[in-house]
């Protein structure tokens, strides 16, 4: 993974009042949309591309627009190299971060396409308990916690920030896009740090509650496969006798005839961990355009069958499938969504922004007097 120094993240633009003042909401049709603004958009050079010429590169790989287009942005400062203008000569180095500024509701150079800020579902944040050191609300789903790929605005930290004044707030966990519940931050590294240790301790315990396609076995019963990535890019995860330890317990607190509500008790923090375990079992949370989708194979991954599919496969078939449906990217590396090479291979519609029936997973976090019981996330 390539990372950037301390002196580019100096340079890098942060969350200032600025940032935060840069656009606004709007809502339309249960969507919370953000209007067009400037955005930065940034990738590091690829070592295909180490040696050669700034505006050579960028006629090769972005044919979305003429040469002429990328030189005036070169020239015009728009387009730079570790957030410095450079002449349109310059050879590219290993690790240049290159970033460009364009307005996102007109053509990005990079991708070749209108490009709006993905809306969400326009339900309100219910903060649950604030004090000088801690921050609890309850997420809604279609939210991200914090900026990625095609979110900013969009996001529980800028909502914070810009509609309830609770700024440079520090983030203890997270939860999926997709996943509502409590969410908790610090206010200060401290606390931050504090709550951080006491979770990577398991001193706070979480549970989860969804609902999962077909009847859900009674009892107790535990996942214990290993999960591994199989793209960090897209965001996708498989079990694998090469993945990582995990255990997940989960209950059936009730069946209506088509679905199940499932309690679940993660005791490990792998990626996706709750929905990779639970399309392995053969019970996937309903309506996840992801991990319940036939692009795993026939028995959608159920038992580890992926339909004979190796993993550069499953990653291809995601992509093309994604070109068509439009849910995939959306949280994971933004190089998939902002640095594509073809006009149109992501297409950024507002009609596709929310996937069909957003599911939800409700996370539940036990934190002292904050929580005693648990619920359903029966109408998310």
């Amino acid at each position: 993974a390539k990372l950037e120094t301390k002196a580019l993240k100096a340079k890098r633009p942060g969350f200032t009042d600025d940032r935060y003042n840069e656009t606004s909401y709007y809502i339309e049709n249960g969507l919370r949309k953000v209007y067009p603004y400037y955005f930065t958009f940034t990738t590091f050079t690829k070592g295909r591309w180490v040696g050669e010429r700034i505006l050579d590169v960028f006629a090769r790989e972005f044919r979305a627009h003429p040469a002429e287009e990328y030189e005036r942005c070169i020239q015009a400062g728009t387009l730079t190299v570790n957030y410095e203008k450079v002449p349109t000569d310059y050879k590219l180095k290993h690790n240049d971060l290159l970033a460009n500024v364009v307005h996102s509701g007109f053509d990005n150079v990079f991708a070749g396409g209108y490009r709006h800020e993905t809306p969400v579902l326009s339900k309100s944040i219910r903060l649950i308990y604030v004090d000088e050191d801690i921050v609890v609300l309850d997420k809604p789903c279609s939210l991200p916690v914090h900026p990625c790929g095609r979110y900013r605005h969009n996001t529980v930290v800028f909502i914070l920030a810009k509609e309830y004044n609770l700024k440079n707030l520090r983030t203890i966990h997270r939860l999926d896009r997709l996943t509502s519940g409590l969410l908790l931050f610090g206010r200060s590294p401290k606390k931050a740090r504090q709550m951080e240790h006491q979770i990577r301790n398991r001193l706070v315990g979480k549970e989860y509650v969804c609902r999962v396609e077909g009847e859900f076995p009674d009892g107790l019963i535990e996942c214990k496969e290993p999960i591994e990535v199989v793209s960090y890019k897209i965001g996708v995860c498989k079990v694998s006798p090469k993945g990582k330890d995990c255990s997940t317990f989960f209950q059936k607190l009730g069946f209506n005839g088509k679905t199940s509500i499932v309690l679940c008790k993660p005791k490990t923090g792998r990626m996706h961990q709750i929905r990779v375990h639970l399309q392995y079992l053969g019970y996937p949370v309903v309506n996840d355009p992801l991990y319940n989708h036939d692009v795993f194979g026939p028995l959608k991954g159920k038992g580890g069958d992926l339909g004979g599919k190796t993993d550069e496969e499953l990653v291809r078939d995601l992509i093309h499938i994604h070109n068509a449906e439009n849910w995939l990217g959306m949280d994971g590396d933004s190089e998939l969504s902002m640095f594509n090479t073809r006009k149109g291979e992501l297409e950024d519609t507002l009609g596709g922004a929310i996937p069909k029936g957003v599911f939800a997973v409700d996370s539940l976090v036990h934190l002292h007097h904050f929580l005693s019981g648990f619920r359903s996330s029966s109408g998310r």
